[in-house]
């Protein structure tokens, strides 16, 4: 199991994705899909509570033919003078724990070259790395 923040999880999803698309043993496969799971389920919950706070503190309005492609029909703007309460609301949440009912991926199991430091400082607490034993000559 992995205890972290909804905003950690936010942070780790593309990462976990990119992870996700190296081919793998079966059994490690299967491990990494179960965690993958996990962490959707929370983090769209963490975009439906999202969006109920923009639409608490912003103007929805029709979006262009541009917005339309990549936002859907309606886009809502939050005004600066209500920024900071949605901002703090957004913070409240990120900061919510919670855990997964998978353990860790362990970034031995793949092969090293197809991921980035900078995936592995995004997926914190959601992979760990066990080096294999070097024979003993």
């Amino acid at each position: 199991m992995i205890t972290t923040t909804l905003g950690i999880l936010m942070t780790a999803e593309p990462a976990l994705g990119r992870l996700a698309e190296q081919r793998l043993a079966p059994r490690h496969s299967y491990g990494l899909a179960k965690l993958v799971e996990a962490v959707r389920a929370e983090t769209a919950r963490f975009t439906a509570e999202r969006q109920k706070l923009a639409e608490q503190f912003g103007t929805a309005r029709e979006a262009t033919a541009e917005e339309r492609a990549t936002l859907g029909a309606r886009v809502i703007t939050v005004p600066p003078e209500h920024m900071a309460p949605f901002a703090a609301g957004v913070s409240e949440l990120a900061a919510i724990p919670v855990t997964l009912p998978a353990p860790p991926f362990d970034l031995a199991w793949c092969n090293g070259d197809a991921i980035t430091a900078r995936d592995i400082l995004d997926l914190g607490p959601l992979v760990t790395f066990t080096p294999e034993e070097a024979p003993h000559g």
